[in-house]
């Protein structure tokens, strides 16, 4: 796996582990849980809107994906198409959990269900998307882009990334990730697991 590609996965298991937060939230919002895990649900919200949807999937959408048109991989149908349409569908669903985490940090009744529900859509669809990713989109990139090729879009991560969250706000959002982990571990993770996990190495463009 070329160098930009690699660092595209590495981003890939850190919105996994959000992911995994995300659930766990969708089984307290589906029983009606308190306000305090609503607060939470905007916390691992913030971190899709800005990391995984602000950042990871704009990066792929402005620089991979031209990158890969230049290289005659087609934008208008096939893999490409495929992530564009997916992922249009997974605003959709971030602006339906806004609304729902606002009414049930609010207390309002049937939100934590509204929220759960498209919570749910998201996660199955993104689980989806990343699996498509890896298994074709991932393939034809490391075909199709040379090692230079791989060094160029590596620079241009680190500048979206400088551009989009600055030097000090994705390590932020991953401290924010780390705390809400361990708030809640994968199903059979124990504490000790999650605080592992959450100090595992990881790769990133820049080091803020």
């Amino acid at each position: 796996m070329g160098n930009a590609i690699a660092l595209l996965a590495a981003e890939h298991a850190a919105i996994h582990r959000a992911m995994g937060v995300l659930s766990r939230l969708c089984e307290q919002a589906a029983a009606g849980a308190a306000d305090n895990h609503a607060d939470n649900a905007g916390q691992i919200l913030e971190f899709l809107r800005e990391f995984a949807e602000g950042c990871h999937n704009a990066k792929e959408e402005r620089l991979l994906f031209p990158a890969l048109s230049r290289r005659g991989v087609p934008a208008t149908q096939g893999a490409i198409a495929a992530q564009l349409a997916g992922r249009h569908q997974r605003r959709q669903l971030i602006d339906a959990m806004t609304r729902s985490q606002a009414a049930w940090s609010a207390g309002h009744r049937g939100a934590g269900t509204r929220f759960s529900a498209a919570a749910t859509a998201y996660h199955a669809l993104h689980e989806k998307q990343v699996a498509a990713e890896h298994d074709v989109l991932f393939v034809v990139a490391d075909r199709v882009l040379d090692t230079l090729a791989q060094d160029a879009l590596t620079h241009a991560f680190g500048q979206f990334d400088l551009q989009v969250l600055g030097r000090s706000r994705r390590s932020a959002l991953y401290r924010q990730l780390d705390k809400l982990q361990l708030q809640y571990p994968a199903t059979g993770v124990t504490a000790a697991q999650a605080r592992g996990a959450s100090r595992a190495p990881r790769a990133t463009v820049w080091v803020p």
